[in-house]
């Protein structure tokens, strides 16, 4: 399951969102205690905007089949609940990446729970969301990766345009796949609906003491 990750490249550490936020200082994982944070997510998505000096994460759902279309940033000490009016709809598996050149995160694609995927793009500027609407686009995906193409011109490397770029792996399955396997298995004879998956950071009793 996909956890929201993030270089800080002012601090110079990885920021990680699962349960709760972990950061990598090349070193040592330390977990960053936070009285207020985003509940508890599988495949969000998560991107360090330097002109912001946060990192935003956006969306994804949880063992119970919700889906969030909240928005937070963290500045690497709390977590702060933005109020965004305008923003993506809820979605999970879509990519985030920062562009330095524009000063704005980019969102792309994603999936909802009927299986629908997007190909929208949104730009957080680091106060709202704006939807973009390019005539030519990627066609919808999800579970994909955004990255920032680097070219050199005149002796030195320039942010050039964004590159989408699909990420596939071999065994992997779809988001769409695995929740139609998942409502393939058996009720809980207790309750008489499928329970959470176990050991799975989208139920809140997973979070644990350790990144996965």
């Amino acid at each position: 399951w996909v956890s929201g990750s993030a270089y800080d490249a002012v601090r110079q550490r990885v920021v990680l969102f699962d349960c709760a936020p972990w950061e990598w200082n090349g070193a040592t994982w330390t977990q960053r205690k936070a009285p207020a944070r985003p509940s508890a997510r599988l495949e969000t998505a998560l991107a360090y905007g330097v002109g912001h000096q946060r990192a935003v994460l956006f969306g994804g759902w949880d063992s119970y089949e919700t889906f969030f279309s909240d928005t937070w940033e963290w500045d690497g000490y709390e977590w702060r609940a933005l109020a965004t009016p305008v923003h993506p709809v809820a979605r999970e598996g879509h990519a985030l990446a920062y562009d330095a050149r524009r000063g704005v995160v980019v969102l792309f694609g994603g999936v909802n729970l009927g299986g629908a995927r997007f190909d929208d793009t949104w730009e957080w500027d680091g106060i709202v969301w704006r939807e973009r609407t390019p005539n030519v686009r990627p066609p919808a995906r999800s579970n994909h990766a955004i990255i920032v193409a680097q070219k050199k011109e005149g002796g030195g490397p320039v942010p050039a345009a964004l590159d989408v770029v699909q990420m596939c792996a071999f065994g992997s399955t779809s988001s769409r796949e695995r929740r139609t396997a998942r409502r393939a298995e058996p009720e809980s004879p207790e309750s008489g609906s499928r329970s959470p998956r176990s050991a799975g950071c989208g139920s809140p009793e997973s979070c644990s003491s350790s990144p996965r």
